[in-house]
């Protein structure tokens, strides 16, 4: 019997080969500004022409049926998720992991079987890797129907900077875990929605990334989704991970703490 991990990776590949889910980016360039790093990766135009903000559509892509080899597993014990392959995915094993309730929205709290989910995939792929929400349309979500996401990669240099408590000049909240269990992936989220609301700005937050990686949960307010020099940022924009086209990179490349800050709450 496959595990999770097999099974996600078998169906990744099978996808890739069948052009049914692609790699979005085959080139990056990283900066380095005022001792922080962050990459940029640029869309491979041969399979991606989108970055939208996120909006009805007449078939919900995260609901069921699904193209060919898009669906890895539903997922139980304890969750009740539809893990499909991302259609543009950052790695290999790359999967969003969506409710199986239709009416459940992005932007809803987190609940249990949410938590049950995060944890499966954290511990069965060796307790790494990145689990993330992006909670609200300004959060940098492409997609209405709620879900959280999985990568199996931990290349997030901010993601390095906020689990070590260093100041960054926007908000963020963070939780060291030592073990990816649904009780500590709960306690951390109760955790850290507690300090935002409580915080400053706390009224004025409706937006935020919840993020999981290096034995740490963190969680950065959001103001908007997309910069006015053209990008949008979710969770792995505010952990160092930037998506664009090459061609707006030497307007960027300058300012990428300006546009993290812009877009999240200075400080």
């Amino acid at each position: 019997m496959l595990s999770l991990k097999e099974k996600v990776l078998t169906h990744a590949f099978d996808c890739f080969k069948a052009r049914t889910a692609f790699i979005i980016s085959q080139k990056h360039h990283i900066v380095e500004k005022d001792g922080l790093k962050f990459q940029f990766n640029f869309y491979d135009r041969s399979v991606y022409t989108g970055d939208h903000p996120p909006r009805e559509e007449s078939k919900d892509p995260l609901l069921p049926p699904y193209p060919p080899h898009i669906l890895a597993t539903h997922l139980q014990n304890g969750a009740a998720h539809n893990i499909q392959i991302n259609l543009y995915s950052f790695k290999p094993g790359h999967v969003v992991i969506s409710s199986d309730n239709p009416s459940d929205r992005q932007g809803d709290p987190l609940n249990d079987t949410d938590f049950h989910a995060f944890s499966q995939f954290l511990l069965d792929f060796g307790n790494k890797g990145i689990g993330y929400y992006n909670s609200g349309n300004e959060s940098g979500c492409s997609q209405l129907h709620k879900h959280i996401q999985y990568i199996p990669t931990e290349d997030f240099p901010i993601a390095d900077v906020m689990s070590k408590g260093k100041n960054l000049p926007w908000l963020y909240y963070s939780k060291k875990i030592e073990w990816f269990s649904p009780e500590c992936v709960k306690d951390a989220w109760n955790d850290l929605t507690s300090r935002m609301k409580s915080g400053k700005f706390g009224d004025d937050i409706k937006h935020f990334n919840f993020v999981l990686t290096k034995h740490h949960a963190f969680l950065v307010p959001r103001k908007q989704a997309r910069h006015r020099l053209g990008i949008t940022l979710n969770s792995l924009g505010v952990c160092g991970q930037f998506f664009t086209y090459e061609e707006k990179f030497e307007s960027m490349k300058d300012h990428p703490i300006d546009i993290v800050r812009d877009l999240c709450y200075a400080i």
